[in-house]
């Protein structure tokens, strides 16, 4: 806690219970207390190993590591897996993907580490209906066009975050009017008077 050493390789580090000498009986494993001390270089591996150790989960630990803005801006400068690595390693493929699908689900992800997470993400998601998203980070995603037009994710819009419908529509404008009728879409009186009075489309659009 008290030195100025950042472990760039999690990797090297053994895991293991240490007895806090803190007076009381508590103990911390040392991987985790290293992040709690934010002493770990932040890189995508070292992320993915912490996320690892733990389960395939977001513990508190890299959750309030992960919350820090200096670590969570220097991380999302690099994509977390090249184009090769998704293709060629379906080990860190399959990481990567769970590890965004958690993601998805933490609520005490801050809004600025969420958005600049997903901004690394390598995927467009076509199903985020099952998602309990709050309509904060909702908004995130259908501005980044991180959602592809799908009847999964406009119903799933419609039915937890109604007001983002007509955003979600103005980024995907030209998929909504070539695929809603082939994908049969409901489209009901009140989605229409919505997307005529927002100020999300643009009159040619209305």
């Amino acid at each position: 806690e008290n030195n100025n050493c950042v472990v760039s390789d999690i990797t090297r580090i053994n895991g293991g219970e240490l007895q806090l000498a803190d007076g009381e009986n508590k103990s911390i494993d040392i991987r985790n207390l290293l992040y709690k001390c934010k002493k770990v270089s932040p890189t995508w591996q070292n992320i993915y190993e912490n996320f690892k150790y733990n389960g395939n989960k977001l513990d508190s630990y890299l959750i309030d590591y992960l919350n820090d803005d200096e670590i969570v801006e220097s991380v999302s400068k690099e994509k977390p897996l090249s184009a090769e690595e998704l293709k060629e390693k379906e080990g860190n493929y399959n990481i990567a993907l769970m590890f965004y699908d958690v993601i998805m689900r933490t609520k005490t992800l801050s809004l600025n580490s969420f958005s600049k997470l997903m901004n690394a993400c390598p995927w467009i998601y076509n199903h985020l209906g099952t998602y309990d998203i709050s309509p904060e980070k909702m908004k995130i995603l259908i501005e980044m066009d991180r959602l592809s037009f799908t009847k999964e994710n406009y119903v799933g819009i419609k039915r937890n975050c109604f007001k983002l419908l007509p955003k979600y529509i103005s980024v995907c404008f030209d998929e909504f009017l070539e695929k809603w009728s082939e994908l049969k879409i409901e489209i009901t009186f009140d989605d229409i008077k919505m997307l005529l009075d927002s100020n999300e489309l643009s009159k040619e659009q209305k």
